[in-house]
C-alpha cells in the first residue's frame, strides 16, 4: 500500500518524462532511458496534485518581494511572534499601507510609515564597534573562498562529467561511421 505522501513524491518525479534532475547543481538533463509518459500527461498531473483546472493556463506565482512592503516577512508581531505581511486598506479617500499579522492573533496591525522609521530610526542608534566589523568582514571574506572553493570543485566535476560524455559521443560517432550502428540506431533519442 503507497501512502498519499509516498505516491506525491512519486508522481511529482521527472524522471518517468525521461529527465535526470539534480538537486545539487539544480539542473536537469535529458535521460538515455525512454520517457514512460509524455510531457503533456505529466503537466496535467502537476496541474491536477497543484488543485488547478489542467484545461486552463496556470496561475502565476506569487511574488513574496514586494517594493511597497520590504519589512514583509521580516517584522514580527509582538504579540505571537508571526511574520507580518503587508497590505492596502482603502479609506474614504486614500488607500493607506499597513503590515499586519498573519498568525493567530490576526488583529495586530501597524501603519507601515510608521514601522518602518521606527525601524530605521533603530538601526541608526545601533552602530557597530571597529572589532566586530573587522570580525563580520572577516567571516564573509572566509565565508566567500569556502563556497568559492566549494563552486570551483563542482565546476570542475562538471567540466570532467562533460569531457566523459563527449569522448563517449564521439566513440558513437566513430562507431557509427564504421558501420557498428546502424543510422536508425544512432539517431534514436
Amino acid at each position: 500500500m503507497i501512502r498519499a505522501q509516498r505516491a506525491n513524491v512519486l508522481f511529482r518525479n521527472k524522471f518517468y518524462l525521461g529527465l535526470l534532475t539534480s538537486k545539487t547543481y539544480r539542473e536537469e538533463v535529458k535521460a538515455q532511458h525512454v520517457p514512460m509518459i509524455t510531457e503533456e500527461q505529466f503537466y496535467r498531473v502537476q496541474a491536477i496534485l497543484d488543485g488547478r483546472n489542467p484545461n486552463k493556463v496556470a496561475l502565476a506565482k506569487r511574488v513574496h518581494s514586494n517594493p511597497d512592503f520590504p519589512l514583509r516577512r521580516i517584522v514580527r508581531c509582538k504579540e505571537c511572534g508571526t511574520g507580518m505581511t503587508g497590505g492596502w486598506s482603502r479609506g474614504r479617500h486614500a488607500r493607506y499601507a499597513y503590515y499586519r499579522c498573519g498568525g493567530i492573533c490576526k488583529g495586530v496591525a501597524a501603519k507601515a510609515d510608521i514601522l518602518e522609521g521606527s525601524v530605521v530610526e533603530t538601526l541608526k542608534e545601533v552602530t557597530p564597534k571597529k572589532e566586530c566589523l573587522d570580525l563580520f568582514i572577516a567571516f564573509l571574506y572566509r565565508t566567500y573562498h569556502t563556497r568559492l572553493a566549494r563552486l570551483q570543485k563542482i565546476k570542475s566535476q562538471a567540466d570532467q562529467e562533460i569531457a566523459t560524455l563527449k569522448a563517449l559521443r564521439q566513440t558513437l560517432v566513430e562507431k557509427n561511421l564504421a558501420g557498428v550502428y546502424s543510422d536508425e540506431v544512432f539517431s534514436h533519442n
